[in-house]
C-alpha cells in the first residue's frame, strides 16, 4: 500500500468495495472512474505545449529490450528469438531514449534482448551509461560472456553494475541443454564463474515446467549448486505462457503449482539458506504477493515500441518511440498500477502468482482508464 500513488490512496477503499461486491460490473466501475479526474501540471520544458503533463513521479523504471536477436533459439523463448532475427533499437533512437529517461532521474538502466552481447552498438551503449555515471542491469544467457567483456564492463562503468542475470535451466548440463541447446550449460557456468572472480553480483533465473526440477530434493540440490558457485540471488519462476513457452508442455498445471509452493513453504520460501536469496513470487497465491512491481512504474522499450512491462513487448503497445518522454511525465502509468492493484484484489484466491497471466485482465481494465490517461492527444491504448 505505501507504494500506491496519492490519487489512488484515496480512492482505494471504494475501488476495493465496487470490486468485492457481490453485484460487481465492469460498468460499476467505470461510473466510479469517471469521477475520478487526474491532477496535472505542465511539464517544465513544454509551457506552450497544449498537451497536459502530470506531475513527475519518482518511480519509473526503464528496460531496454535492445535487440530481439539472439545466438541460440530456446525452446522456451518468451519472444521468438533466434539467429536470424534482425529487429533492433536504432542506436540513435535507444541514445535519445537514455539521456530522456536519465534527465527525468532514472539512474540505473535494465537491459535485455534476445541477447544483448550480439547488439550492434552493443559497446556504444555501455559507453553511452557510463558516461552518464548510471549504472546497469544486464540479462544474459552467458554463452558469449568473456572475461574482456567483464573488465570493458568493470572500466567502462566504474564497477556500476547493479548485477548480470544469467539463465541457468538446471543444475546438470542434460537439462540445461535440452532447453538451450548442446554446450549452452558449460558457457553458462563459466560466465558465472568468471563473474564471482571479477566479484559483480551474480542472479539467476529458472522457469520451472514439467520437464524439469519439480521434487524437494531437485530444487534444494540447485539452490545449492549456484550457492557454491558464488551467485547472490536465485529466481524460481513458471512458465508466462508467451513465445514458444505457449506449448503446452512447458506449462504447469495447477496441481503441479501447487506441490512447487508446498516444497518452498516447507521451507520457508529458504530464508535459513546463508548467503543466497531465494525468489519463488510465481508459487505463491496472487492475493498474497504485492500488486505487480513492473505494472505502472515500468517502461519497456523493444524493437516494436514502448510496452508496460518486458514480458508483453508482442502482445501490447503503450506508444511508439516518440512518445517516450511524453510517456515518462504522463499519469498513464500511475493509472496501470491502480488497474494492477485491483487485477490482484479481483483475482481468484486461488490463482498463483504469474507474470504473463495479466494479459487475460489488462486490456479490459485499460479500456475503463483510458478515458482519464493520456501519452499524446487522441491517443489510446492499442493492443497489437
Amino acid at each position: 500500500m505505501a507504494n500506491l500513488n496519492s490519487r489512488f490512496k484515496e480512492n482505494f477503499g471504494i475501488l476495493t468495495r465496487i470490486i468485492n461486491s457481490q453485484n460487481f460490473s465492469f460498468s460499476k466501475l467505470l461510473q466510479y472512474l469517471e469521477k475520478v479526474e487526474p491532477k496535472t501540471e505542465e511539464h517544465p520544458s513544454k509551457k506552450n505545449d497544449p498537451v497536459p503533463y502530470s506531475t513527475p513521479k519518482p518511480n519509473r523504471e526503464l528496460t531496454l529490450v535492445i535487440t530481439e536477436k539472439c545466438n541460440l533459439k530456446c525452446a522456451y523463448c518468451l519472444r521468438n528469438s533466434q539467429p536470424n532475427d534482425k529487429k533492433e533499437i536504432p542506436f540513435p533512437v535507444l541514445k535519445k531514449i537514455i539521456l530522456s529517461a536519465h534527465r527525468f532521474g532514472i539512474k540505473s538502466f535494465s537491459i535485455t534482448g534476445g541477447e544483448p552481447l550480439i547488439y550492434s552498438h552493443w559497446q556504444e551503449l555501455i559507453k553511452l551509461i557510463g558516461t552518464l555515471k548510471s549504472s546497469v542491469f544486464i540479462e544474459t544467457n552467458g554463452s558469449l560472456l568473456e572475461e574482456e567483456d567483464i573488465i570493458f564492463l568493470e572500466n567502462t562503468l566504474e564497477n556500476r553494475i547493479n548485477k548480470i542475470l544469467i539463465s541457468l535451466g538446471g543444475y546438470e548440463s542434460a537439462t540445461h541443454n535440452e532447453f538451450r541447446g548442446q554446450g549452452t550449460f558449460v558457457k553458462a557456468v563459466k560466465a558465472i564463474k568468471l563473474l564471482h572472480k571479477h566479484n559483480i553480483s551474480i542472479e539467476t533465473n529458472i522457469l520451472l515446467s514439467p520437464l524439469n526440477l519439480m521434487s524437494e530434493e531437485d530444487i534444494l540440490k540447485y539452490i545449492k549448486f549456484n550457492k557454491d558457485l558464488g551467485v547472490s540471488e536465485v529466481i524460481f519462476g513458471g512458465m508466462v505462457g508467451l513465445g514458444r513457452a505457449q506449448d503446452s508442455k512447458f506449462l504447469l498445471s495447477e496441481n503441479q503449482y501447487i506441490q512447487i509452493n508446498k516444497i518452498f513453504a516447507k521451507h520457508n520460501y529458504f530464508m535459513d539458506e546463508k548467503d543466497i536469496k531465494v525468489r519463488s513470487e510465481s508459487f505463491q497465491k496472487a492475493l498474497d504477493v504485492q500488486p505487480c512491481q513492473r505494472l505502472g512504474q515500468e517502461i519497456s522499450v523493444s524493437p516494436n515500441g514502448l510496452h508496460p512491462c518486458i514480458f508483453h513487448t508482442y502482445t501490447l503497445k503503450i506508444g511508439d518511440f516518440k512518445d517516450f518522454e511524453a510517456l515518462l511525465y504522463s499519469d498513464f502509468l500511475s493509472s496501470l498500477y491502480s488497474a494492477g492493484v485491483a487485477m490482484q484484489k479481483y483475482s481468484k484466491k486461488e490463482e498463483f502468482f504469474s507474470c504473463g497471466k495479466c494479459i487475460k485482465y489488462l486490456p479490459q481494465w485499460l479500456s475503463l482508464i483510458k478515458k482519464k490517461t493520456f501519452i499524446y492527444s487522441g491517443q489510446e491504448y492499442e493492443k497489437n
